[in-house]
């Protein structure tokens, strides 16, 4: 495990309850952190499925075995042991040789689209306020982004850095976004009030009816998973995802990469699919991960020679319409750009992201050091 610094909870003037920070900077650490990790996961004041360690893991070991790593776990003593109560992922940035990294960001992994750290509800305030305290000693600053802004967690972390000299707040942005609907009629109504929208949706789906047997699936059915994957990616490859080189297959280890995280979410029960086909054959396809109550949007294809069709919204709408019968559902996160046409569509809701720095100590003369250096030799590394 990583160097370990114990901490004082705040608050508590005699009791033996303490808060231990340590900073796992290799994969082999990581790793031995997966069954506290896990549990954390599943209980953290806010779901992060992107911070989960088989999603977390799959990325960095597939792509970012380099990658500078300081994840800030936070323990709380108990008496039978100790338990991880805050998970904060960081890539370090700058430094030159003994001179270390100046900056820590928060660390977001090929395929990351959300950045809120695992903190657990009981002791929120306080693994942040350690985590901090334990960025300071090392880092000259440090940044947090894409931390959904709606929630507990951020509202934690902003107290606490708000009252340091060097706070900066950042840029905050918004993304596609949906919150069940008392129904799909409620839904629909909202999202779709001008009438020549909805009967835009109603005319696509007729031409494409027209065509042959038109047909939604929205589970693997009797399909192997294997068999929707190896179809997912050929149909997506065949797109301008694949001609501008952003498919996953032109991706190196991007389709091992999508595999293995969409394994591993069907062994859990947490993956959704869903498949427009016309005789048969997929012209549109999406994948979904289920975390807590709700849905991340994953990835999606379709055929272009139905482009004129829009295949694909015509599915984000269906699905997003049936989605009002799952009891269990209760958002679905698009993850998406704030300017995605497809997700800004069908999704009217928006979720808000912010973030914040903190400069803990302005270090002009060291940046200019590792500048002239790197300059000088630019296969230097920290």
């Amino acid at each position: 495990m990583g160097q370990a610094t114990p901490i004082r909870r705040a608050g508590d003037s005699a009791g033996p309850a303490r808060l231990i920070v340590e900073h796992c900077t290799r994969l082999d650490q990581l790793h031995s952190l997966v069954p506290e990790w896990e549990r954390l996961a599943a209980h953290a004041a806010e779901p992060n499925i992107f911070y989960e360690p088989w999603m977390m893991l799959a990325s960095l070991e597939q792509f970012s075995r380099r990658l500078r790593l300081d994840v800030v776990a936070v323990h709380v003593e108990e008496s039978g042991g100790r338990r991880l109560v805050g998970l904060f992922p960081f890539e370090r940035s700058g430094g030159f040789g003994r001179l270390g990294a100046v900056a820590a960001q928060s660390l977001r992994y090929y395929y990351c689209s959300l950045c809120t750290p695992l903190v657990a509800p009981e002791y929120g305030a306080e693994a942040v306020a350690a985590a901090l305290a334990a960025l300071r000693v090392r880092y000259a600053s440090v940044e947090f982004k894409l931390v959904a802004a709606d929630g507990p967690v951020y509202q934690w972390l902003e107290r606490a850095a708000a009252s340091e000299p060097g706070f900066h707040a950042g840029e905050r942005t918004e993304r596609a976004f949906l919150r069940r609907y008392r129904s799909a009629q409620a839904y629909v109504a909202d999202s779709f009030r001008r009438e020549a929208k909805k009967k835009d949706l109603a005319r696509l789906e007729r031409r494409l009816a027209k065509l042959g047997a038109l047909r939604m699936y929205t589970a693997l059915e009797d399909e192997p998973l294997e068999f929707w994957l190896d179809e997912f990616l050929a149909l997506e490859a065949k797109g301008w995802k694949g001609r501008e080189g952003t498919a996953l297959a032109a991706v190196a280890g991007g389709s091992e990469f999508f595999r293995r995280i969409c394994r591993e979410a069907h062994d859990r029960g947490r993956l959704e699919t869903c498949s427009l086909r016309l005789d048969g054959k997929a012209i549109a396809m999406i994948c979904f991960l289920r975390v807590a109550d709700g849905l991340i949007f994953l990835r999606t294809a379709y055929d272009e020679d139905y482009a004129r069709h829009s295949p694909g919204l015509l599915l984000a709408f269906k699905f997003t319409c049936l989605l009002h019968e799952k009891t269990d559902i209760a958002w679905l996160d698009s993850c998406s750009d704030p300017g995605a046409i497809m997700s800004n569509r069908v999704w009217k809701q928006r979720r808000p992201l912010a973030g914040f720095r903190i400069v803990y100590r302005p270090q002009p003369v060291l940046s200019a050091l590792f500048g002239a250096v790197k300059a000088r030799f630019p296969g230097a590394s920290g």
